[in-house]
């Protein structure tokens, strides 16, 4: 009770201390002008409007890259929205295309990309000549399919579509790609949305009141958005799995889950033995029949199913996905979800050496879990940081 009471303290005070320190500043917030953008969309007659906003300071240049040129191949102006536009001439001298932006160093990318959307649906020639807006940041690391995924995205026939979903605590969409068709963009709760978002700077603060709220909103009017890789899509494609050799590597990379193995460990050793990949009991391995394997893979499949509607699933299954598929993986596999990081880097595919190279440097500038202790570990634990 004295443990839960302490913490209780510690998040009340922290909540508290970080809603004070920048209430100043939401309380006298002035938008950033951006109708010299705005003239430039206008008189291009843009369609497909993509708005970027990459972390302010650990920018991870491939990442952006690809996401630069899936965008690019798919038709989209792109408007990149940084602190400081004149430290990313390397992005600019790379795709000449591309709008470099100022934007403020605070309130993530929520808030980044309100005043940008602010100053688009107040333009009504924007509002009638964007037929797809996409929101975009670099919490994932993006790859060469990431061309195929805006596509699927662009495709999509509902008003509003998302990569993955989350239906752990509450519902969301998660916010790193996100796309929106012209009637969504056009809808007052969507423009209220924007209107009314306060930019705070809080991790907390941008999940409840960024991505769930702003899921709430348009799931109220518009349903559920076309979720790309949602759990029956991972299922089916698990299913298909035909060799043996495939099914062990998927395995391998499921077992690599911290999360999976606490919701699905059991079925997995069954799988393992059943499957032969490793001894039973009397020491002797299997020699699967097609009704063992067809059995096994199918109570596995089943269990796989429920964890990207159970747990976030670009922490369970973000390694099967990135196997399945060849997907890009989130930046903070490891420190969110407890992955380790050599198994991160030696079983993602999609990405050249150079490429893993940068990943596992990343990965180990940003940290693990053990690396939090007393007051931070409890913040940390918690979602304040």
């Amino acid at each position: 009770m004295l443990n839960r009471l302490f913490r209780k303290i510690i998040l009340l005070t922290y909540d508290i201390c970080v809603h004070l320190a920048e209430w100043p500043r939401i309380a006298l917030l002035r938008l950033i002008d951006y109708s010299d953008l705005v003239r430039k969309l206008e008189a291009s007659g843009t369609e497909r409007l993509a708005l970027v906003a990459p972390h302010p300071s650990k920018h991870l240049q491939f990442t952006i890259q690809h996401l630069i040129k899936g965008l690019l191949k798919n038709k989209y102006t792109v408007v990149v929205l940084i602190p400081d536009p004149a430290k990313a001439q390397w992005l600019k001298e790379a795709f000449p295309e591309v709008h470099l932006e100022r934007r403020k160093p605070q309130g993530r990318d929520f808030g980044a990309w309100k005043e940008v959307v602010l100053a688009i649906t107040g333009s009504s020639i924007l509002r009638r000549s964007i037929n797809r807006l996409v929101l975009a940041n670099d919490s994932i690391y993006y790859n060469k399919t990431t061309a195929e995924i805006i596509e699927r995205l662009t495709k999509s026939e509902k008003q509003w579509s998302c990569l993955f979903e989350n239906f752990d605590y509450h519902y969301h969409a998660q916010s790193f790609l996100l796309s929106f068709d012209n009637v969504a963009i056009n809808h007052p709760v969507f423009r209220k949305f924007w209107q009314n978002y306060r930019p705070y700077s809080s991790r907390r603060h941008s999940i409840n009141r960024g991505e769930a709220l702003l899921s709430k909103r348009m799931s109220r009017v518009f349903g559920r958005p076309d979720c790309i890789l949602n759990s029956t899509r991972i299922m089916k494609e698990f299913r298909s799995i035909d060799t043996h050799a495939e099914l062990r590597s998927a395995m391998f990379r499921l077992w690599a889950s911290p999360a999976t193995r606490a919701h699905a460990g059991k079925t997995l050793e069954a799988s393992f033995t059943a499957f032969g990949f490793r001894t039973g009991k009397q020491g002797h391995r299997n020699e699967p029949t097609k009704e063992d394997q067809s059995f096994e893979r199918e109570m596995l499949a089943i269990d796989i199913s429920k964890l990207p509607e159970a747990q976030n699933p670009t922490h369970s299954v973000g390694l099967l996905v990135n196997y399945l598929f060849m997907y890009p993986v989130k930046r903070d596999i490891c420190l969110r979800s407890w992955h380790r990081i050599s198994d991160v880097v030696t079983l993602l595919r999609g990405f050249s050496e150079h490429e893993l190279s940068d990943i596992e440097r990343d990965l180990r500038l940003t940290g693990l879990p053990d690396s939090y202790g007393g007051i931070r570990r409890i913040l940390f634990e918690f979602g304040r940081i």
